[in-house]
């Protein structure tokens, strides 16, 4: 009984201590601070404000709900090796004492769920604060074309007048050219009216090609309301359909049912099932069909994928490595 109570003792001692701690850095290590704010409200603003990527931030609110903006965790020396250098641009390397909640910002410098984030190299943290000297000279550049707007500004107002000036000498010569006005103001009419014709005309074909597209999309929908995608590649990048069915000692083909429709495809001839996109071969399908293909690379991913024409919902997906078998129907 002693010995139970002695274990259920220890075993308290080494949980609750990670239970009860904040996020603080381990010994050795601490992270990049660029400043905190009052609340989460701010935290989009001053993330803006510092030009980093938002995909770089390791943000951490505390009780008292202050928000810091980190970069994520570094060991200390390479923190200060980068600060003998002035690489840190003023950046605090901290523990994290009070660190109690980890969060993320999205592509809209949004505040999200966050994740670790480990600075492992100097090479590594300069890819991070890289962003900082773009946004500088974004800004350097921005003024600069700020004052090269204004010296236009005073040059187009110097040309203004100018021009004003030499409509005023001009006068006497607009007299005598009142009847050229006159044919000029006809010829100006007519460019009017024969322009508004154009773009009559040019709407109502606009109006004809979109119905024709129309008719032509609704057509297809009812006649393949699905659609499948077939890829081969690696690291989800499609390379060549080909080169899952060619393989170097065997070849597999593709056996389709489209609606009444049947065959079975040999290598060559797969090409000729629907027409090739930088994702993938799509492939048209009837609303019933029956799908099976075999990868025959034995360093390359088959992969499919079926979609609702309607909607553009994936309704099945699947990759297979070399032998694999893909089979999919409705």
């Amino acid at each position: 009984m002693k010995k139970n109570i002695f274990l259920l003792s220890l075993a308290f001692l080494f949980f609750v201590p990670e239970i009860l701690a904040d996020k603080r850095a381990e010994r050795g290590k601490c992270y990049i601070s660029i400043g905190y704010v009052n609340d989460r409200v701010s935290v989009s603003e001053f993330a803006k404000a510092s030009f980093i990527k938002p995909k770089d931030f390791e943000l951490f609110e505390r009780k008292d709900k202050k928000v810091y903006l980190t970069l994520g965790k570094i060991n200390e020396n390479l923190f200060k090796k980068l600060e003998s250098q002035n690489k840190t641009y003023n950046f605090n390397c901290s523990r994290g004492k009070g660190y109690e909640v980890r969060l993320g910002l999205n592509t809209e410098f949004q505040i999200v769920g966050g994740n670790k984030i480990n600075i492992l190299s100097a090479e590594q943290f300069m890819s991070i604060v890289s962003s900082i000297e773009i946004g500088k000279q974004r800004l350097l550049d921005l003024e600069v074309e700020k004052r090269v707007q204004a010296r236009l500004t005073v040059e187009k107002e110097k040309q203004r007048l100018a021009e004003l000036e030499r409509q005023r000498k001009a006068e006497a010569d607009r007299l005598a050219a009142i009847e050229k006005a006159k044919q000029d103001e006809i010829d100006r009419l007519a460019a009017i009216e024969k322009a508004k014709q154009d773009e009559i005309l040019r709407k109502k074909q606009d109006v004809e090609r979109k119905r024709k597209a129309k008719l032509a999309a609704e057509k297809l929908a009812n006649e393949y309301p699905y659609y499948l995608v077939l890829s081969c590649g690696f690291n989800g990048n499609h390379i060549n359909i080909l080169a899952c069915f060619a393989g170097r000692y065997n070849d597999t083909e593709i056996e389709l049912t489209n609606g009444r429709d049947y065959g079975l495809y040999q290598p060559y001839q797969i090409s000729g099932l629907g027409k090739a996109y930088s994702d993938g071969l799509h492939i048209n399908l009837r609303s019933t069909f029956d799908f099976t293909a075999q990868n025959s690379a034995d360093s390359l991913i088959l992969g499919a994928k079926v979609f609702s024409r309607a909607s553009g919902e994936v309704l099945f997906q699947k990759q297979v490595s070399q032998y694999g078998v893909i089979r999919v129907s409705n």
